[in-house]
C-alpha cells in the first residue's frame, strides 16, 4: 500500500513539474513603466502596469498601480498605436488609439467591435492611487497582429465618455505615457512579430540610469532585408561606448532587468565587423560602439540580423549604452563594455522619427576677464581718438590768435 502511495505522490509531482514547465515555456508577459508628460504638470505621477496573456485560454489581463492623480478622479486609459514617447510635453508622438480593425471607440469592454486599444476608465482613490485590475474584455494580445508589444499606454486627463465620442472618448490631455516592453521572465514569448505593414519603423527614447544629463534617441528604419540604426546621444564621456540590443524591454528596477544581449540564435558575441554566421559568431543585438566627442555621440549603421517583425523582432526589447568600449569577440560573453549607463524600450511607429529634435548642450566658451588686456585693434582705436582730440585742441588755440 505504501509503495502505491509513494508512486502516486511521485507521479503527481512529475505532472505538476511538467505543467509548471509548460506554463513557464509558453508565458507571455509585458511591462510598461509610466512617466508624466509636462502637460500633466505633476512630477509625482508614476506607475507600473503588467500585461499577461494566458497561453491556454488566450485571456489577457492588465494589473498595476499608478500614483499622483487627484483624489477620487476618473481617467481614460488606452493603448496607442505608436511606441514613441519622445514628445515629453504632450505625448502626441504616441499617435491615435490602437485600432487595427478600424472600429468606432467605446469604453464598454463588452463591446467587441471597438478599438483594440480601448481599456475604459480607471479610478483614483482618496489618496490619488489608481489600482488597475482589468481581467476581462481586453481585445489585444502579446503576439500576432493584435500584439501591443512595442506600442504605448496613455493615461488621460479625465474620464473617457465612451461611444458618445466614438473617435477618442474625449478623455482630454495625455498625462502619463509608457512603451510596452517584454518583461524579464524566463521563457517569455511575448513579441511584436506581426505589427502590420503600416508600422515598419521603430524608435527608442534613451534615458540615463543615474544621470539626467545622458539622453538621446534611436531611429530604426528598414533597408531592404536589413535595418539601419541611427542614434544621437548627449552627455556621454568622450570615447567609445558599447551599444547593444538587450533581451527585455523592462524598465522596472535596476538597469540589469533588461537582461543580456538579445541572442536568440545562441551565437558568441562579436563586433558587427566580426559577424560570421557559419561559425556562430555575432549576437542579433550586437551593434558595436558609438563614439562620443564633446559629449555628443552620433551613430548610423546597417545590420542584417535584427528585424522589426518575425521571429527575431527587436520591438519591445531594450537598447543599452555602456560606459566603456565593446572589445568584440576577444571579450566573451558580452564585450566587457562596462556599466550600463542608459536604456530605452524599442517602440514600433508608423513613420520614421527625426533625430534633429535631440539637442545636446554645447560646452560654455571661456569668458574673458574684465581685467584682460585690450586687443591691438582696441589699442589702435584709442590712440587715434587721442591724436584727433589733440589736433582739435591745437586748432582751437591757434584760432584764438
Amino acid at each position: 500500500m505504501r509503495q502505491h502511495v509513494s508512486k502516486l505522490v511521485l507521479l503527481l509531482g512529475l505532472l505538476c513539474l511538467m505543467a509548471f514547465q509548460i506554463q513557464e515555456a509558453s508565458s507571455k508577459t509585458a511591462i510598461c513603466v509610466l512617466t508624466p508628460t509636462q502637460t500633466a504638470n505633476n512630477a509625482n505621477i508614476k506607475g507600473t502596469l503588467t500585461i499577461m496573456e494566458d497561453e491556454i485560454t488566450g485571456q489577457v489581463n492588465i494589473t498595476g498601480q499608478i500614483q499622483g492623480f487627484p483624489a477620487n478622479s476618473i481617467h481614460g486609459m488606452h493603448v496607442h498605436q505608436n511606441g514613441d514617447i519622445s514628445d515629453v510635453v504632450n505625448g502626441t508622438a504616441t499617435g491615435s488609439h490602437f485600432n487595427p480593425e478600424v472600429h468606432n471607440h467605446d469604453n464598454d469592454l463588452s463591446n467587441v467591435n471597438r478599438h483594440v486599444g480601448d481599456m475604459g476608465n480607471v479610478t483614483a482613490d482618496a489618496n490619488g492611487l489608481i489600482t488597475v485590475s482589468i481581467t476581462e474584455g481586453l481585445l489585444f494580445t502579446l503576439s500576432g497582429n493584435m500584439s501591443v508589444v512595442g506600442r504605448a499606454i496613455i493615461v488621460h486627463q479625465r474620464r473617457d465618455i465612451g461611444a458618445a465620442d466614438n473617435k477618442t472618448g474625449d478623455a482630454g490631455a495625455r498625462y502619463a505615457q509608457c512603451v510596452i516592453g517584454i518583461k524579464n521572465e524566463v521563457g517569455n514569448q511575448a513579441m511584436a512579430d506581426e505589427p502590420g505593414s503600416t508600422f515598419k519603423y521603430a524608435t527608442c527614447s534613451l534615458v540615463g540610469e543615474t544621470s539626467d544629463t545622458i539622453y538621446g534617441m534611436v531611429s530604426i528604419v528598414p533597408s531592404g532585408n536589413d535595418v539601419t540604426v541611427s542614434a544621437k546621444v548627449c552627455g556621454l564621456t568622450d570615447g567609445d561606448h558599447g551599444f547593444h540590443i538587450h533581451t527585455f524591454g523592462d524598465m522596472t528596477g535596476a538597469i540589469a532587468t533588461v537582461g543580456s544581449h538579445y541572442n536568440p540564435l545562441g551565437y558568441n558575441h562579436s563586433l558587427p565587423t566580426q559577424f560570421d554566421a557559419g561559425n556562430h559568431v555575432g549576437h542579433v543585438g550586437d551593434m558595436g560602439n558609438l563614439v562620443s566627442a564633446n559629449e555628443t555621440a552620433t551613430f548610423s549603421a546597417t545590420f542584417s540580423m535584427p528585424e522589426l517583425s518575425g521571429s527575431q523582432s527587436i520591438v519591445g526589447r531594450a537598447i543599452v549604452i555602456h560606459s566603456g568600449k565593446d572589445n568584440g569577440a576577444a571579450s566573451q560573453p558580452s564585450g566587457a563594455s562596462g556599466t550600463m549607463l542608459a536604456r530605452c524600450v524599442i517602440g514600433i511607429t508608423d513613420k520614421q522619427v527625426s533625430l534633429t529634435n535631440v539637442v545636446c548642450p554645447t560646452k560654455e566658451q571661456p569668458v574673458e576677464s574684465s581685467t584682460a588686456q585690450p586687443s591691438s585693434a582696441a589699442k589702435v582705436g584709442a590712440s587715434n581718438i587721442f591724436y584727433a582730440t589733440l589736433i582739435l585742441v591745437l586748432l582751437s588755440v591757434v584760432a584764438l590768435f
